[in-house]
This record gives C-alpha cells, structure tokens and sequence, in this order.
C-alpha cells in the first residue's frame, strides 16, 4: 500500500471530522418584526474522490483523450470544500437576496501526473 502525503492525511482527517461532526446548514433568523426580515443561510460542504485503479490503456492510446487520464494517479483526486451563503431582507412588500458561493480543490493544487511530454498542455497546467 504506498504511503500517505503529508497533505492526504491532513484531508482526510479533515473528511473525518465533518462527517464525525455532521456540519449542518446554519440558518439565523437576524431580525423577525412586523415589517422586517432579515435572515443568514449558510452551508458548507466538502467531497473527496480517489481513483482506485490505474489508467485506461484504452484512453491513453488517444494523444485528444489522454489529458484527463494521464493528469491523476491512483490515489485523491478531488478534495473540496464550498461554501454557499445567502442573506435575505424583506421589508413589508419588497425583498433582496445577496448571495456567494466559494470552492476550493486542494487535489488541483499538486502536482500533475501526466507523464507525457509530448501530448501535455503545458500552458495549463503550471
């Protein structure tokens, strides 16, 4: 079995926990009065991926199709974590909803496993 990164051991101790811990969606009712609302939805959610077997001999045979197999070994290939968060204000009869979304994939940040020069696209991946 090969040995863990540094950086693998740290997601998964971090998977974990939130699940361990159930991170739910917060929700707080700001202001609640006759004529005004104001309410703060916020979720966080993470997801982890790993490729279990090696490459296709299949796609990797084809220089247009290699890229996506080639880029990842076996092992983590998707460590994510997003973040939604909405605000909603009405008064009376009028409403506004402001919201962000943010996403962070640690796995995108490593180091390229492709392995072929000559078929790589250079440019997009450093």
């Amino acid at each position: 079995m090969p040995r863990c990164r540094p950086c693998e051991r740290w997601q998964v101790l971090a998977a974990v926990l939130m699940v361990a811990w159930g991170f739910p969606a917060g929700a707080f009712q700001l202001v609640e009065g006759d004529a005004l609302h104001v309410r703060w939805d916020t979720s966080v959610k993470y997801n982890a991926a790993a490729r279990v077997q090696g490459r296709s001999s299949a796609l990797v045979a084809n220089s247009n199709t290699d890229d996506g197999d080639r880029n990842f070994g076996r092992g983590l290939i998707s460590s994510r974590l997003d973040l939604l968060s909405e605000l909603d204000v009405k008064f009376k009869s009028v409403g506004a909803r402001v919201s962000g979304a943010g996403w962070f994939d640690l796995a995108y940040n490593l180091a390229n496993h492709n392995d072929s020069p000559a078929t790589a696209n250079a440019i997009s991946v450093e």
